[in-house]
């Protein structure tokens, strides 16, 4: 993968996980879905046309951080399902999460 778009790719990951962390506090859901459009990837390495190579990259990196994401040619997206219970956290995003459904247990049950 190339350097720009795995830099991309886990600021992209990084900044769905923390939405869904802040969104679980309130919700209690933990599965979210989102969208990357082909040309915010192209944008991130300055590529005039999107490889099927580089969609791999995408979905293998994002099934290694325990992410489902299919690329929609239709729609020209990579639709992005994430789960908090299954995905891959950092040590943060893990200590943010525990508060966050903290918070939700003390605010709904």
């Amino acid at each position: 993968m190339h350097p720009d778009h795995l830099r991309f790719a886990q600021q992209s990951l990084a900044s769905f996980i923390d939405v869904a962390i802040q969104r679980i506090a309130f919700s209690g859901e933990s599965v979210y879905r989102y969208t990357i459009s082909a040309n915010s990837i192209k944008d991130a390495a300055c590529l005039t046309r999107l490889k099927n190579s580089v969609i791999q990259d995408y979905e293998s990196y994002f099934a290694m951080m325990g992410v489902t994401a299919m690329y929609n040619e239709a729609f020209d997206v990579l639709n992005i399902t994430l789960n908090l219970n299954t995905c891959v956290l950092t040590p943060q995003q893990s200590d943010a999460l525990t508060i966050a459904m903290s918070t939700f247990r003390v605010e709904h049950m």
